[in-house]
């Protein structure tokens, strides 16, 4: 059974809004990956792939900007949707 540490890695403030933590954190590196990856899933291209990975990284800017219009709404909802979908193959 995993203990929990008495003083965690991470500061209140980062817990207060995890998903702008977890925004801050994935974004530039689903970026980085769309830039220097070399595999893709096989029921896909690598340029559409790399498009995906973008699509992700772009939501999750929204999520800390906050969208605005209908279409960033509509754009960061798909984007987190396929996050959901594509989580399993971010790897390079």
């Amino acid at each position: 059974m995993a203990t929990v540490a008495s003083t965690p890695p991470f500061t209140r403030s980062e817990i207060a809004n995890l998903k702008i933590t977890a925004a801050v954190f994935l974004a530039p590196r689903l970026r980085a990956l769309a830039e220097t990856t070399k595999s893709y899933p096989a029921d896909t291209t690598f340029e559409a792939w790399q498009s995906e990975l973008n699509q992700m990284a772009r939501a999750l800017e929204l999520v800390i900007s906050h969208p605005e219009t209908p279409d960033e709404v509509a754009e960061h909802n798909a984007g987190l949707e396929l996050l959901g979908r594509r989580f399993q193959h971010l790897w390079s």
